[in-house]
């Protein structure tokens, strides 16, 4: 019987794990969007970010990994963001790119890129920022943005 308890409260301290990382994971658009060579990936990365009014606020450049990441950017907020009294909303965004694959001397050729965009909420009366999952006018904002930027990469890339 004590072992059935036991067995008991630890499915559900799992479960409450499980339901909460899928929360957090819900505050962020993650999608890997494409390939392309290093030269490829930083032009047409600051091509679309910049199109999208967004300022570069890191870049990392080296052999093993590309990593742009924006500052955050106020937008306006969305019918269901303004109906949960969300007087502001900014978002961020990180494209990173990991090697594919490398040549005999550990250079590589083709990487592949991954899209993350990040929300923060400011609520009504509340003075700090806070996580909140991302809504479907706010996904579909960011899915714009990581298809603009597949698109250049594999135009790119099919035209070599």
């Amino acid at each position: 019987m004590k072992t059935q308890k036991i067995t008991l409260i630890i499915s559900f301290i799992l479960l409450s794990a499980c339901s909460i990382t899928d929360k957090v994971q819900d505050t962020t658009y993650k999608e890997n969007i494409s390939r392309g060579t290093s030269s490829d990936i930083v032009a047409n990365t600051e091509k679309i970010l910049h199109r999208y009014s967004y300022s570069i606020e890191r870049t990392d450049v080296t052999s093993n990994r590309i990593r742009y990441e924006t500052d955050w950017k106020l937008r306006l907020p969305s019918t269901s963001e303004l109906e949960a009294k969300f007087e502001q909303v900014k978002t961020k965004i990180i494209v990173t790119a990991r090697p594919r694959m490398r040549t005999e001397y550990g250079e590589s050729r083709l990487y592949n890129v991954q899209f993350q965009g990040y929300t923060e909420y400011l609520a009504e009366g509340e003075e700090a920022w806070q996580k909140h999952t991302i809504d479907k006018e706010a996904e579909d904002y960011l899915k714009n943005i990581a298809y603009e930027l597949r698109t250049e990469l594999e135009r790119v890339l099919h035209s070599n």
